[in-house]
């Protein structure tokens, strides 16, 4: 007899099919991009400190004097003070559309969806009021530590440019706090599903700034670094950008650049950018004839992201598997009719 498979059981199965790969995607992404970390300290000593971390350079200075911010202050009461940039601004690469500053330390950034967080002390209580100033060529915020008993209060003062650099200044920091209770940082923030299929804004690439250079007089500076994979948008400047230690790769369908974890994951995955939409950099193509070529090929083989083989067959496995085992039922129940 000749079985044909009803409309009604083929939709749901389709739908459960696609729900699962979609599950697979997102919970995917989130397990690629987590713990995701990139340092690499350039220089460094007692008061100094030079260092990449692929999105940007950070510079640590101790003993400087506080920079000048022309502007007016408006004093803010509210908890929350949201703030539309008059400038065109980037953070991570991703375009900001708002600012939401917390008097508790802390500057949340949004462009189409919530994109990272700037905290300028963990564990530290700030008084309620706070500083902001919005002006077309700078944005400005400055908090104040609470009072204590015997080194008084201090403040912090954080400073945002068009170029998408950013500056924070430590100034009279209360010795009671300094030590193991600070912490301050700048992410950016995946938004994936975690193992309970809940979605969350997982941090990525986040940049500490070292607890010992946590003192009063201190200036850091976040600095963009153009020369990211991320950065490049057409394939001959992504190619060039490749390092030694960081392989850049372009990916024609999506027609972005990427090193394979870093902001463009979600897209670099959604696209499939497999190793067929790669550009292969045409100076080590070059270098075929060279008695270190093959090395050179097995290295960059070996630094392609390998992730895309999985997205592409565990999701078929599943979908199989979903419609093998629903054929199975529909037979049984069939046979008993």
């Amino acid at each position: 007899m000749r079985y044909i498979l009803p409309s009604s059981f083929l939709i749901p199965t389709c739908l459960l099919v696609i729900l699962l790969t979609k599950f697979f995607n997102c919970q995917f992404t989130c397990d690629h991009i987590k713990n995701v970390k990139y340092e690499k300290i350039i220089s460094e000593n007692v008061s100094y400190r030079y260092s990449d971390h692929y999105e940007y350079f950070q510079t640590i200075r101790l003993d400087q004097k506080p920079p000048v911010v022309s502007g007016d202050f408006f004093k803010k009461q509210s908890f929350v003070q949201k703030i539309t940039p008059k400038f065109p601004l980037k953070y991570y690469g991703q375009k900001v559309k708002e600012l939401s500053i917390l008097n508790s330390g802390v500057i949340e950034i949004y462009g189409d969806d919530f994109i990272g967080q700037i905290n300028i002390f963990l564990k530290i209580a700030f008084e309620e009021n706070f500083n902001t100033a919005n002006e077309n060529e700078f944005i400005a915020v400055k908090w104040y530590v609470k009072q204590y008993s015997h080194s008084g209060g201090g403040s912090v003062l954080y400073l945002i440019y068009p170029n998408g650099k950013m500056s924070l200044y430590f100034d009279n920091i209360p010795q009671e706090i300094v030590g193991e209770n600070l912490e301050s940082w700048i992410d950016y923030r995946y938004k994936c599903l975690d193992k309970q299929a809940n979605t969350v804004f997982e941090p990525y690439n986040r940049i500490h700034v070292p607890i010992n250079f946590i003192k009063s007089r201190t200036f850091v500076e976040f600095e963009p670094n153009t020369e990211s994979c991320f950065m490049k948008v057409s394939d001959e400047t992504c190619l060039n950008a490749s390092k030694p230690d960081m392989k850049c790769h372009w990916c024609l369908t999506a027609n972005l650049c990427s090193n394979g974890r870093d902001t463009h994951s979600k897209a670099w995955m959604i696209n499939n950018c497999s190793k067929n939409n790669m550009q292969m950099d045409k100076k080590s193509e070059q270098m075929d004839k060279k008695s270190e070529q093959m090395d050179k090929k097995s290295d960059q083989k070996d630094n392609k992201p390998m992730f895309n083989y999985l997205y592409v067959l565990i999701p078929s496995v599943i979908g199989l598997v979903v419609v093998g085992v629903g054929f199975i039922v529909w037979f049984w129940l069939s046979k008993r009719q």
